[in-house]
């Protein structure tokens, strides 16, 4: 199962959905999976899925027309979870490990003025 979302300006998101706002004042949307699918996400105790994923634009310091795509996932659960999180319909993909109980934030990628993007993500299974 692919999971996909969108990140943009606050100005731009619609309400609906789970919101997430970052330090910078740009806002994520959450992730919207298929409620039928659930058999290949891992699952924690409570039913709940083990991993969050959110996005957020970031400009550089030095030059602010140049934006940082950062993508972040936390894990719930006592297992490692990996994941391959991409650029949404693209091949240009990243690889991380996410550690029990534990977050991991990582860039996907680095545009020139470009604030908003869409990315997916797959749970790999051993």
């Amino acid at each position: 199962m692919i999971l996909a979302c969108s990140v943009a300006h606050a100005q731009n998101v619609p309400p609906s959905g789970n919101m997430f706002a970052s330090p910078n004042g740009l806002s994520t949307t959450g992730i919207f999976g298929d409620p039928n699918d659930l058999g290949k996400r891992h699952i924690g105790p409570t039913g709940k899925p083990c991993i969050t994923v959110e996005g957020s634009s970031k400009p550089e310091t030095i030059n602010s027309n140049i934006i940082e795509h950062w993508v972040g996932a936390a894990n719930s659960c006592g297992q490692h979870i990996k994941l391959k999180i991409c650029y949404y319909k693209t091949e240009h993909c990243v690889t991380v490990d996410v550690p029990p109980w534990d977050r991991r934030d990582t860039v996907l990628g680095i545009f020139p003025a470009l604030r908003e993007f869409r990315f997916e993500y797959t749970e790999q299974f051993y």
